[in-house]
């Protein structure tokens, strides 16, 4: 049976709220609502905090015993960050499939880091955490962003535990990868038409509009310049909200009944997640007629779009929206995605290449190979692990005949 104690820590945990929430007169207010003898059984904030301790504890033994006993082959996940205060974490994660075929994950451990961030610091971390639930022999992979210190961490972790091989239970994310890749793309098309001398250009482009009339009134157009004056315009109208509210109103306006649902503004552009870039071009193309009405004004003309810049931002849109649902499937939650990561990354690169043979790609091509260099050289690493080969051939979805299609 549980307790009111019990309740108020997984309460407070799972809102994310403080502890000090049970001293709020309004919290106990309501609890005195459901029961006016609360007074006399309302637990104190020091013994709430021990009990959070408690219950912790309770469940990281009951985890254990169940993966002691059952050994479940594990995957395990790790990253590390810092937050604004400077102070470095990292987190151990677990996926394993239950005896009634469901798919479980856990939190092993958030271990905070001080010190280098060496691979022999985050291996020493990593088994410190994995040894309170006794674990060690059922690791399946070890699954980490593709820096050089996790590489070398998955080296150390071989070294002080036997039964696992970094050479092929080591395991890239895919999604960073991705990341990186389409970082490579968006600097490529911030490069413009002019990133080739004009003879290779016309040498790769015989068709392009430059061999067959001048551009018009002299423009050339610049990718990076066309996601930069969305981006400006986002924050504009976030730096007060009379402009965004004028922004809402031009867009209903514009739209009436008919316009896209549940999109009455801009989408911000976070330098450290390359989809956002993506969301904020397809929200602003489906605002387009909206964008421009805006824009007509002195005050906001400087954000204005033409055109063939308007063109541009679909080519942007078409050319980056397979690594965007790669990056989708791939950070799925609900189901097993290694099985994904081979085939994903034998169509990302097909659809590179085949963009690159558009007319009006070329100038970009030699970033866009660049792209296709890094995924073939994370996918030529991912063939030798052996939980990414033998999952795909066992999906049915993929088999070894995806494989031969996509020779």
């Amino acid at each position: 049976m549980q307790t009111l104690k019990t309740v108020l820590v997984y309460f407070v945990s799972e809102t994310d709220l403080p502890i000090s929430i049970t001293k709020s007169k309004l919290f106990q207010a309501l609890l005195e609502l459901c029961n006016p003898n609360i007074a006399h059984i309302m637990v104190q904030r020091t013994a709430l905090t021990a009990h959070l301790s408690n219950i912790y504890f309770y469940h990281q033994e009951h985890i254990r015993k169940i993966l002691t006993t059952n050994q479940y082959p594990l995957s395990l996940t790790t990253d590390t960050w810092t937050i604004p205060n400077v102070t470095a974490y990292m987190a151990v994660t677990g996926h394993f499939i239950d005896a009634n075929f469901n798919l479980i994950s856990v939190l092993f451990g958030l271990s905070e880091i001080e010190g280098d961030h060496s691979g022999a610091s985050l291996a020493k971390r990593f088994l410190n955490i994995i040894q309170r639930y006794n674990i060690r022999n059922q690791i399946v992979c070890i699954t980490s962003d593709n820096a050089s210190a996790n590489n070398q961490m998955c080296h150390e972790i071989q070294a002080m535990c036997p039964s696992f091989s970094a050479s092929t239970q080591s395991i890239g994310c895919m999604a960073h990868t991705i990341h990186l890749a389409a970082r490579d793309g968006l600097n490529a098309l911030s490069q413009g038409p002019t990133s080739l001398p004009e003879s290779k250009v016309n040498e790769l482009r015989p068709m392009a509009i430059s061999n067959l009339a001048d551009p018009p009134n002299g423009q050339k157009i610049n990718y990076n310049s066309i996601i930069s004056r969305i981006s400006r315009l986002d924050s504009y109208l976030n730096h007060s909200p009379q402009r965004r509210k004028k922004f809402v109103t031009t867009v209903k306006l514009v739209y009436d009944e008919n316009g896209p649902k549940n999109a009455t503004s801009l989408l911000s552009n976070v330098c450290t997640r390359w989809t956002s870039t993506y969301d904020m071009l397809v929200q602003a193309l489906s605002l387009k007629e909206a964008y421009d009405q805006f824009c007509s004004s002195p005050q906001t003309q400087s954000y204005c779009l033409n055109k063939i810049e308007w063109e541009k931002v679909t080519v942007m849109i078409n050319f980056l929206q397979p690594l965007y649902e790669a990056t989708k499937i791939i950070c799925g939650s609900n189901y097993p995605t290694i099985n994904h990561a081979l085939p994903l990354y034998i169509l990302l690169i097909k659809h590179i290449d085949q963009e690159c043979q558009q007319y009006d790609m070329a100038p970009i091509e030699p970033e866009a190979k660049s792209m296709c260099e890094k995924l073939t050289k994370y996918m030529k690493i991912l063939i030798t692990k052996t939980p990414a080969i033998v999952s795909a051939i066992l999906d049915p979805r993929f088999k070894l005949k995806f494989f031969h299609t996509h020779d």
